[in-house]
């Protein structure tokens, strides 16, 4: 991100401190993650979806002393086995969340398809597309009898 110039009085301690101060309020991710929110479902008025999932971000967010420890304790960037990346899956997730949160806010600002849409790639990033879904009541008792027919 573009930070404000140093003025020419030569204060590089201003950009740096600026740089700092968005740093440890997250400011550049948070913006990121609410373009993407507002890039991924495409809702007629973007400004007031961007406005909302900046404010889902700011409510949800974990303090940055924490998201440091978190990001500090995850396996150095490990990819996740089947699916997207871990940066991927985070980003994902983040996105379904700020939609859900922005949806709790003020309903109707993504609508089913959108969220179900969202979650779905989100599975898919994870690995888990359609194939690993639950298995029903059904296939349980069927593979129940199947074992039995079969031990029997």
């Amino acid at each position: 991100g573009a930070a404000p110039a140093a003025p020419a009085g030569g204060a590089g301690g201003e950009l740096a401190g600026a740089e700092e101060y968005l740093a440890k309020h997250r400011v550049n991710e948070r913006l990121q993650d609410a373009v993407n929110t507002v890039l991924a479902t495409m809702p007629p008025n973007a400004l007031e979806a961007l406005s909302q999932a900046l404010a889902a971000s700011s409510s949800s967010a974990s303090p940055p002393a924490k998201a440091a420890k978190a990001a500090a304790a995850a396996p150095a960037a490990a990819p996740a086995a089947a699916g997207g990346s871990e940066e991927e899956i985070k980003a994902q997730g983040d996105l379904v969340r700020t939609m859900k949160e922005a949806n709790k806010a003020t309903p109707g600002t993504h609508s089913k398809e959108e969220l179900d849409a969202a979650v779905a790639k989100l599975k898919e990033l994870k690995g888990g597309g359609a194939a690993a879904a639950p298995k029903s009541k059904e296939d349980k008792k069927k593979e129940k009898a199947d074992k039995k027919e079969k031990e029997g």
